[in-house]
């Protein structure tokens, strides 16, 4: 039996190898990383259900005072 997202063996053993081949990035890459995606990353444009308000129910709106 195969883990749920292996449609093949064959994608199994590809997936197998990957998995045997990584290595973690640097610090210093990942601060490369870190530093490309700051300015698309901290202003809330990807996750407004958590930087905003607009999909609150009105009951928690009223809870938290911005109702």
């Amino acid at each position: 039996r195969l883990p749920t997202p292996s449609v093949s063996m064959e994608i199994l053993q590809q997936d197998i190898a990957i998995a045997r081949s990584f290595k973690p990035m640097t610090p210093d890459e990942q601060q490369e990383l870190l530093a490309k995606v700051k300015p698309v990353a901290t202003d809330g444009r990807h996750e407004r259900f958590k930087s905003t308000q607009a999909f609150d129910s009105d009951h928690h709106r009223k809870q938290h005072g911005f109702a």
